[in-house]
């Protein structure tokens, strides 16, 4: 009995192995066994011509499922195949649910691109190594791949072509460098930084709040007459530099499929050559002033000879010899020596105007905006004169001449004028800066105002006094490049409000402040928005934005407010957009996320054989358990009868 007792035993154990030891394989992750391969098995390069047709395959070993995954060459967007051939229009895919996925009608845009699979179980997931998709400029799939121009190779990972996310980032072997320290305003700038295992190369330009923006056409449209070259070169080349570039930085990033790695930055340092230089007519006669560089210069014994000290900006000086137009020869009081003119300006402290305001146009109810600069400057007072120059009207005051029209930074800088009328077409701003020496007053700046068809201007209202200028703190000193436009958004969207704002020689402060009306006095400031950009919250309707800047000095600015405009409508699912070539050009990038991609695996599954596990290993312990129990009472109630009974067993096999 107790023979036949362990024999059910050792059966019930045995198929409860047998059960148990291929569901147990469940607990690992999937095993690649076969890789996507960017290579031939003689080691070249697989490449496809475009508009041609290339195959990936990948297996492994205990999966339950596989997503195929179409990766953008900097490794920041991740894309399905239904979603990629919307990214490239044409492409199509085939294979996605197979281990052999296949590109057909492959775009030249696809070079560098990587492809992957993901293999699944509910253990995890497993990820192949990448193949990189190597499209050849011409011919048929078999020629060879031919590298763009200026760009290092990316290190190849493994026996197959493949690369390793995140592995391998591109270096800098030579960091950032100028040609020089200074350069004068329309002078030319060379920079030079050197990378290795990168495919994409971006310059920028930083302002001096730290904003980034790519060196391309959008940066040019600050710098108007500026000359850039060499962005697909590792020497960047700025000509006709301006005097707003001042205390700007530039970098450069260096991109691949593993990552990315900045260099550091170079200040470009710009001398404002028009400032006042001691006069030449009397090159004997001494002249007093304050030596306004932007950051200490030197002090030497003779030109070009030993340094003896140095000269800090704002430092008084006497020129005692002005004869060498390359040197001036000073004296502080406790030194004398020469400081090389082309690195300082020599303030004698007249007004002297650095930017005249120019000429804007507008249609009725649109915004002009003038910006004006001088140095030495105690305030500034804008005022509008007619086209005949018999009527004169202040800014501050314009909108009882001219109804409707709303004044902003009349004591500032920057003056504009939105909903502007008809009637101030012709009219021009000139701004009148008051120093020492009296008022020095700015050319004029022509408004032109293009009124629609049939519309009848309103007649100018003169004053009944000419009324006095108003005396305010003046924003000489701080510099706009650009103002915050308006945003209309939908629902679940953002947008980015923005303002440059650079300073001649100090920190630029800022708060940005909402208002329910169209006003930029009397909003709420908006707690920690203290930097040059701003992402508003989604509040249902319109809100206006406006930010002031200051510096430590006192100088200060407001502009005018923007409205920002949320739609109830929820926003439609938008497809993934192709990548850019280039990185946004914009002062604060927003980053595109990469597409979350969920392996379709099958949850019933795992849950149905986790349970038949479950339900076998109980059942073989339970069985286990209860055959020790009958075991040990039945050795307790008839040990002899059992002895006797295993005799009789013994001679019943004997016989």
């Amino acid at each position: 009995m107790r023979k036949k007792l362990l024999h059910i035993t050792s059966a019930l154990l045995i198929v409860c192995l047998m059960v148990c030891l291929p569901v147990s394989a469940l607990a690992d992750k999937p095993t690649v066994t076969v890789h996507p391969t960017g290579k031939n098995a003689d080691g070249s390069y697989r490449t496809v011509a475009p508009g041609g047709t290339i195959s990936y395959t990948a297996e492994a070993v205990g999966s339950e499922s596989r997503t195929w995954r179409i990766v953008s060459p900097d490794a920041t967007r991740v894309y399905l195949p239904g979603e990629i051939m919307q990214v490239f229009p044409g492409l199509v895919v085939s294979g996605s649910g197979t281990n052999t996925l296949t590109l057909s009608n492959v775009p030249a845009g696809m070079n560098n691109w990587c492809v992957e699979a993901k293999f699944s179980n509910y253990a995890g997931d497993t990820m192949t190594r990448g193949a990189i998709i190597h499209v050849s400029s011409g011919g048929g799939s078999g020629s060879a791949w031919t590298p763009p121009a200026d760009v290092t190779l990316v290190p190849v990972i493994g026996d197959g072509g493949e690369i390793n996310i995140n592995s391998q980032k591109p270096t800098i072997s030579a960091q950032l460098t100028a040609d020089r320290s200074y350069q004068t305003v329309g002078g030319s700038y060379a920079f030079t930084c050197v990378g290795a295992n990168y495919t994409q190369r971006y310059w920028y330009l930083i302002n001096p709040s730290g904003s980034y923006y790519e060196i391309t056409a959008n940066v040019t449209s600050l710098f108007p007459n500026m000359g850039v070259s060499g962005t697909e070169t590792n020497t960047l080349s700025l000509t006709n530099v301006p005097l707003s570039l001042n205390n700007w930085r530039v970098q450069v990033r260096f991109m691949n499929s593993y990552g990315e790695v900045y260099s550091n930055a170079a200040t470009i340092v710009v001398v404002d050559s028009s400032a006042p230089v001691p006069p030449t007519s009397n090159p004997g006669a001494p002249v007093n002033g304050v030596i306004s560089a932007r950051e200490p210069v030197n002090l030497r014994s003779t030109p070009n000879g030993t340094v003896i000290g140095t000269l800090k900006p704002g430092t008084a000086v006497t020129v005692t010899d002005r004869s060498n137009p390359q040197w001036y020869k000073v004296s502080t009081g406790t030194a004398s020596g020469y400081v090389a003119s082309r690195l300082i300006s020599f303030d004698t402290g007249t007004v002297v105007i650095t930017k005249n305001p120019t000429g804007e146009s507008a249609g009725v109810g649109g915004t002009v905006t003038f910006i004006a600069h001088a140095r030495n400057a105690g305030s500034v007072t804008w005022r509008l004169v007619s086209a005949d120059t018999l009527h004169t009207v202040y800014a501050a005051n314009a909108p009882s001449s001219f109804p409707g029209v709303k004044v902003y930074g009349a004591d500032t800088d920057t003056l504009t004028l939105s909903n502007v009328p008809a009637s101030l077409n012709g009219w021009s701003a000139e701004a009148m800066f008051t120093g020492a020496g009296g008022p020095v007053y700015s050319t004029g700046a022509r408004i032109t105002v293009s009124a629609a068809s049939g519309y009848a201007a309103p007649s100018y209202t003169a004053p009944s006094a000419v009324p006095a200028a108003t005396i305010a703190p003046i924003g000489s000193g701080l510099n706009i490049s650009a103002l915050p436009t308006p945003l209309v958004l939908e629902h679940g969207r953002s947008g980015l409000l923005s303002v440059s704002v650079t300073s001649d020689s100090e920190t630029v402060h800022y708060q940005w402040f909402r208002s329910a009306t169209d006003s930029n006095q009397n909003g709420a400031a908006i707690g920690g928005a203290n930097v040059a950009s701003y992402i508003p919250e989604e509040l249902t309707g319109t809100s206006y934005y406006y930010v002031r800047a200051w510096t430590d000095s006192g100088l200060s600015l407001t502009t005018p407010a923007v409205a920002v405009t949320y739609s109830e409508t929820i926003a439609p699912t938008v497809a993934p957009t192709s990548v850019p070539t280039q990185a946004p050009a914009e002062a604060t990038p927003v980053p595109t996320a990469a597409v979350s991609v969920q392996p379709q695996q099958s949850d019933n599954g795992h849950r149905n054989a986790l349970i038949l596990l479950g339900i076998i290993i109980v059942a073989a312990t339970a069985a286990l358990v209860f055959t020790l129990v009958i075991l040990r009472k039945y050795d307790r109630r008839a040990p002899q009868n059992d002895f006797r009974e295993d005799e009789e067993d013994n001679e019943d096999d004997v016989y």
